[in-house]
């Protein structure tokens, strides 16, 4: 269609050139002003029309594209483009939000985007406008959109094998997802070694594809890699990864401390030593014991089998073959052996006793309230004194292990002992009451420290200690 022609202000002028020229009457002498028609350039504009595009379907969580790209205007104007929500399922927010169409930012293109949140039938409205304010129909499309979106796809990646102590990476960067939406990776440490101490939280960054961490101990690590692209999350995928020991292994090294003690043996194994210097546990066990003895084979014989210094008793003079085997956790030492000829044991020595100090307590004498007689009528006490003792320098000349003590030989009956066996103690005395009563206003307080050894002999020491009450 051809565009509507104007006449332009010149062919005006040409054409009253050959006009009839009409004689008015002069009325009054007045003259009319000339009045020149405005031209109203909008006269036989044509409104655009909007085309929004075939109807169809889209699964939810996808963006989904506009195109309204068909509308046109009869005029051949450039177009403005306004999309719009017209409809959709109740409960979704693309209905109350000012611009959901979030792809490009704007409802005004002739392309736009926009993503479904609900299961259902959405309506789009689009209205079109030319430069000179003329708007066209809505046009319609109409999506039915349907819960058929995949989950994501996680890809823990290959198994891999190291060495403990050496780093490791992980890779989950060949997860995806089917309807192409960005993922977020999470991993998870879900089974380690049992000597191992590593966590999720070990692994320096649990939320990118490619985490790294250093095995602690030999074994398998498994972890599970999680992916989710903020609709829905994929399922577990799992990898291994075998780290191997770089231990070496420890050297047992046995020894006596005392194999004449009242018939009882004290072992050592503190010298026994690993390249790394991990911690040790210890095997000990004995093979061979004299005809007689009462004594069983393998651990039950000792005090404690796994200590650095077990003990056993040794019931019979004779010969007495004992294997101690050390381990790091990962590796055992080769066994060593020791082969004691017991004796019997004809002298023994009593314990020695040794303790802290005497002790001396001073305190003023509270002053007394008296009557209008000068009788006293309050007689208060000294406040009360506590002392530590110690016995722990204590000794048997034999090497013998001892028993100590602690009880209260003269004193006030208040006076007492915070525990009555071991190396140390604490004797509480009240304070004397003073002398206005005419009571004593000191007391002395004996304490006996006894040791005893396992032959039953014993020695013993006495701790002096002076309350004076002024």
């Amino acid at each position: 269609m051809s565009k509507p022609r104007f006449l332009s202000r010149s062919s005006l002028r040409v054409l009253g050139a050959g006009a009839m020229l009409l004689t008015l009457p002069l009325m009054a002498r007045c003259v009319q002003p000339t009045v020149t028609p405005s031209l109203n350039l909008n006269l036989n504009n044509t409104a655009p029309v909007a085309r929004a595009g075939a109807d169809g379907q889209a699964p939810l969580g996808v963006a989904l594209s506009l195109n309204g790209s068909s509308s046109y205007d009869p005029d051949g104007d450039e177009l403005l483009y306004h999309w719009a929500v017209d409809d959709g399922p109740q409960d979704s927010v693309l209905l109350s939000t000012e611009n959901p169409f979030a792809v490009n930012g704007t409802r005004n293109s002739g392309i736009t985007s926009i993503i479904p949140d609900q299961v259902g039938v959405f309506i789009f409205s689009l209205v079109v406008e030319d430069p000179s304010g003329a708007v066209s129909e809505k046009d319609y499309v109409i999506f039915e959109v349907a819960s058929t979106l995949q989950l994501p796809v996680a890809d823990a990646g290959p198994n891999q094998t190291t060495l403990e102590g050496t780093e490791v990476c992980v890779d989950g960067s060949e997860s995806w997802d089917p309807s192409g939406r960005d993922i977020t990776f999470a991993w998870t440490m879900v089974a380690t070694p049992a000597s191992s101490s590593l966590t999720t939280a070990s692994l320096d960054d649990a939320t990118t594809a490619a985490p790294c961490f250093a095995p602690d101990s030999p074994g398998t690590f498994t972890l599970a890699l999680v992916v989710d692209n903020d609709l829905a999350t994929s399922e577990p995928d799992f990898v291994f990864v075998a780290a191997g020991s770089t231990n070496q292994g420890p050297n047992a090294d046995a020894g006596v401390i005392n194999a004449a003690s009242c018939d009882f043996v004290q072992l050592t194994g503190e010298a026994s030593t690993d390249p790394e210097n991990d911690p040790l546990n210890y095997n000990w066990d004995l093979l061979l014991v004299p005809q007689d003895s009462n004594l069983p084979l393998g651990t039950a014989g000792f005090d404690d089998a796994t200590s650095a210094t077990p003990s056993f008793y040794g019931d019979v003079v004779g010969s007495y073959t004992v294997q101690l085997v050390v381990d790091d956790g990962e590796a055992f030492s080769t066994p060593v052996f020791l082969e004691l000829d017991l004796e019997q044991k004809t002298n023994n020595s009593a314990p020695v006793v040794i303790t802290s100090s005497d002790a001396y307590f001073f305190e003023a004498s509270p002053t007394c309230s008296t009557d209008a007689y000068g009788n006293c009528t309050n007689c208060p006490s000294c406040s009360g004194q506590s002392l530590a003792m110690d016995a722990s320098g204590s000794n048997d000349p034999d090497g013998d292990p001892i028993d100590l003590a602690w009880s209260i030989l003269s004193g006030p009956s208040s006076a007492g002992l915070s525990v009555e066996v071991g190396t140390e103690s604490t004797l509480s005395v009240p304070g004397p009451p003073g002398s206005c009563t005419g009571a004593p206003n000191s007391y002395t307080i004996e304490v006996e420290v006894t040791a005893t050894d396992c032959s039953g002999d014993s020695g013993s020491d006495v701790i002096t200690v002076v309350y004076d009450c002024g």
